[in-house]
């Protein structure tokens, strides 16, 4: 029997989370049955509607019924009628078996320690919830928020930056751009031993998702709302078009430069494998679309302003020593002044290799002018405009082949969209080529442009 319930849901749909009090009134007092689960059920789905706009609207009222059902099913009593005829429940509830589960591994001590099972480190701590990650940190005293106004044009002049309605929106402190980073500093965001790329741009915008500005408020909600309200002025008059596609880049000679290292060698001789083949597919073409890096915790930074001109940087980053280059270069400050600290990243998978860098940089900035800390956490749709994807691609291929199915000979053209700026794109030619490297290919030819 249920003696008494709390039932929430959000995310349905409706701006708020909701308490369910028509439900709980409902199943307090009752055995658990086939007949006051479907009335619960149907009940709840007239509870939790989704409001008007919603996407998926019938998707997404389906959801809360599922959930309770799948919370409940469990404890029903498996009558087919609430009571017997003789109006009294008889029959005790039928007790449940314990759920369990083991994972046997078996051991082989041919060539121990390769082999054994091993316990990842952080692991109890994860799924416990007791593992910290950057948003997780609580804030310190006088905390303020940022938000990044981005830009949505791909290639135009920067005339100017301003809110609608030519009013500040509710708790805005500062807009930080190029022009507040310090004398002694310079504007990158992100520097490798490949080179570097501007934290804000400065006059001109060259692509969709550059880093433009960072409101900074006082909370993380007006910081986003303030962000939303920000109005850029473009302007395009005697500009070239943007180069948009990969076919227009190799049109125009627009490449990046692959340093000779990191272009992959040949194999063999195409020509002799071509002439070997008994079959032969000439020109053939397959075009691969970008991958959002989906992970679980967005691009997130908090930055400390620490005594003697140094500053504390907690990243969500995969290259946190990149981080820390890149914080000291942007601030004209020496880089043992700097320290940043990486505990865990909350998922990367490559997303927070390069785009995390800028993020942790942007609020060391703000903390450096405003003498403030100040973090961010980026909401998602942001997140996915300013750090893209995963390279699409076009590759256009020959292989020959025998009648036996064995092939003897592959050419590829590969042309990869690397985007505005180099980043790490030039590790991506060693990285598909030593992929196919693992299959014998007779011979392997290619030419590959970023």
């Amino acid at each position: 029997m249920v003696v008494n319930c709390k039932l929430a849901f959000g995310a349905y749909g409706t701006k708020h989370a909701i308490r369910c009090k028509e439900m709980e009134d409902f199943l307090s007092g009752k055995v658990i049955t086939d007949k006051v689960l479907y009335e619960a059920i149907t009940l709840l789905g007239s509870v939790v509607v989704p409001e008007d706009g919603t996407s998926n609207p019938a998707y997404r009222s389906s959801l809360a019924p599922g959930f309770l059902f799948e919370f409940l099913h469990t404890l029903i009593t498996h009558h087919t009628t609430d009571k017997p005829s003789n109006g009294y429940n008889l029959d005790p509830p039928k007790p449940l078996p314990m759920l369990s589960s083991s994972q046997h591994i078996p051991i082989n001590n041919e060539y121990n320690p390769v082999g054994q099972p091993v316990t990842k480190a952080g692991a109890s701590l994860q799924a416990s919830g007791e593992a910290i990650y950057v948003d997780d940190i609580p804030s310190p005293t006088n905390c303020l928020y940022g938000a990044f106004i981005y830009s949505k044009k791909p290639y135009a002049r920067i005339i100017g930056i301003h809110f609608k309605e030519n009013s500040v929106p509710q708790g805005v402190v500062a807009v930080i751009s190029c022009k507040d980073i310090p004398k002694n500093g310079k504007n990158v965001g992100m520097k490798t031993g490949l080179g570097s790329d501007h934290l804000f741009a400065e006059d001109f915008t060259i692509s969709v998702g550059e880093c433009l500005a960072l409101v900074v408020a006082d909370t993380q909600r007006h910081a986003d709302a303030a962000a939303n309200l920000a109005v850029v002025e473009y302007e395009t008059e005697d500009l070239e078009p943007p180069i948009l596609s990969v076919e227009d880049a190799v049109k125009k000679s627009s490449m990046f430069e692959i340093n000779p290292f990191l272009y992959p060698q040949q194999v063999g001789d195409t020509s002799k494998g071509m002439a070997a083949a008994d079959h032969r597919i000439i020109s053939s073409e397959i075009r691969l679309g970008s991958q959002y890096v989906f992970y679980m915790e967005t691009q997130t930074a908090l930055a400390v302003p620490d005594e003697d001109n140094s500053i504390v940087v907690y990243s969500s980053s995969q290259t946190p020593q990149y981080v820390h280059t890149s914080v000291a270069t942007c601030l004209g400050i020496p880089e043992n002044n700097v320290r940043v600290i990486t505990r865990r990243v909350g998922g990367g998978f490559g997303g927070k290799a390069v785009k995390s860098m800028p993020v942790a940089t942007a609020c060391a900035v703000a903390a450096n002018k405003l003498q403030r800390p100040v973090r961010t956490y980026v909401n998602r749709k942001t997140d996915m405009i300013m750090t893209g994807g995963r390279h699409p691609m076009k590759i256009t291929y020959n292989v020959g082949f025998k009648s036996t199915g064995k092939i003897t000979a592959l050419e590829l053209e590969i042309l990869i969209d690397a985007g505005a700026t180099l980043g790490f794109s030039t590790f991506i030619p060693t990285n598909i080529i030593g992929a196919l490297k693992k299959y014998n290919w007779g011979a392997l030819s290619f030419d590959i442009k970023l």
